[in-house]
């Protein structure tokens, strides 16, 4: 919907749609993950938060805690291992769908050479729609990285493990990126330089969420002062 309803806006170019609709999948994406799970289980009783109505954020945990670490932080985690490795299932899709398609429109002959000549489509665009292969979203590697970022910086010193889960997850960008543009998906078109100054700006604000939800983490005495209130 977020997409359909920026493209439905428009922009005067190709590129600030792209950025355009980057950031939205983005800030989609990183609510999803990093934000509504702290929400859900917090409890502002103490903050007293104007406004709000007091049975609305009545979770659990008051802090970082032990049980905030064994449950929320837990589902962190485990959503970001599952975020690392999901591009190598979304690279089969295509890859598979394409087979198949292309082999049905061979009449699954098994002799290369005899299927190489074959095709029922009876159109020249019909024939590169099926075997040029489906559209580089670029847009969506751009959302993942920022994601991946800013999660990674905000839980980043309460879980370090997921500085490594993160190093990792790029890595598994970069190999799927470079395999879908050479071998699965459409040459991308020609873009400027807007995406990629647009994620930059963006990255420059992660070490913040580092620096101040870090605080908050290394502020519980219970952890790193032996103490009990």
């Amino acid at each position: 919907m977020m997409i359909k309803l920026i493209k439905w806006i428009g922009y005067d170019t190709h590129s600030e749609q792209l950025t355009k609709i980057t950031n939205g999948i983005f800030i989609a994406q990183f609510f999803n993950t990093g934000i509504l799970l702290l929400l859900v289980h917090a409890n502002f009783d103490e903050v007293g938060l104007p406004f709000v109505d007091k049975h609305l954020f009545n979770g659990p945990f008051y802090d970082y805690t032990e049980g905030w670490y064994a449950r929320v932080g837990h589902m962190i985690v485990q959503t970001m291992c599952i975020n690392s490795i999901m591009p190598l299932g979304i690279e089969f899709m295509p890859i598979a769908t394409k087979w198949f398609f292309q082999r049905r429109d061979q009449s699954w002959k098994e002799d290369h050479t005899q299927r190489l000549y074959t095709t029922k489509t009876s159109q020249i665009y019909q024939y590169m729609d099926l075997y040029s292969g489906p559209e580089f979203l670029i847009h969506f590697r751009y959302s993942s990285i920022l994601n991946i970022t800013f999660v990674t910086m905000m839980y980043g010193l309460g879980l370090p493990i997921l500085f490594p889960i993160a190093a990792f997850a790029y890595f598994i960008l970069y190999l799927c990126a470079r395999y879908q543009v050479a071998y699965t998906y459409q040459m991308p078109p020609a873009l400027d330089d807007l995406l990629t100054k647009n994620a930059i700006n963006l990255l420059i604000f992660s070490p913040i969420l580092l620096l101040l939800n870090g605080f908050w983490m290394l502020s519980n005495k219970q952890f790193f002062d032996s103490s009990v209130n």
